[in-house]
């Protein structure tokens, strides 16, 4: 009798141990916020305008440092958003070098939470606040890409854009831009086409 009782001590001690057995782990950054709320809402500027510093810094080399086809990747620009349009990444590299000269392409992601928006985007670069390289696009039409449209494929439906813009730049010319003192920089503008806002 009493060895039944202490072996069904012992099982109650193991299931015990088994249930208060614990697992330890670290959340990613999505379950934290889901546990605080909502994350704040990026930042609403229309039109918007972000600089980008493309100068050297104590831990990020410059552009023109760069092997070629290496990209340059720049951080935050989804923050901010101009009537749900926002850019989803940018990046730029020197794609070829031959001939004294350097093929420099620069690629802008774009998105919105509308299922379709025509918008405007100016891509340029500066130097010391002069204009050097400027591409455009007009009445460029973006989409969501998690509209149910977009996930079938449907023709009509329209999704994100990656629009380059791509220049050749003598290598003297490049370097300079990258020399000591200088102030390189690139210039994203995202606008509301003026045909949207007419058809609203």
């Amino acid at each position: 009798m009493l060895k039944h009782a202490s072996l069904a001590c012992l099982q109650l001690l193991i299931s015990s141990l088994a249930v208060a057995q614990v697992t330890g782990s670290q959340p990613t950054q999505d379950e934290v916020r889901a546990t605080q709320g909502k994350a704040p809402a990026p930042n609403e500027l229309c039109p918007l305008q972000l600089d980008i510093d493309l100068a050297k810094t104590p831990t990020r080399r410059s552009l023109a440092e760069l092997p070629v086809r290496s990209g340059w990747n720049a951080k935050g620009v989804g923050d901010f958003v101009c009537d749900k349009a926002h850019f989803v990444s940018f990046s730029i590299a020197k794609e070829k070098e031959k001939r004294n000269k350097v093929f420099v392409v620069a690629t802008t992601r774009l998105a919105t939470g509308w299922f379709r928006q025509d918008v405007n985007l100016t891509v340029q670069i500066l130097v010391n606040g002069e204009v050097k390289l400027t591409k455009q696009w007009e009445d460029l039409t973006i989409g969501s890409d998690d509209n149910a449209a977009a996930r079938m494929g449907a023709l009509w439906a329209s999704s994100s854009k990656s629009p380059r813009a791509e220049w050749w730049v003598s290598s003297e010319e490049f370097a300079s831009w990258f020399a000591e003192g200088s102030k390189p920089m690139m210039r994203l503008l995202l606008q509301i086409s003026d045909s949207e806002e007419e058809d609203d």
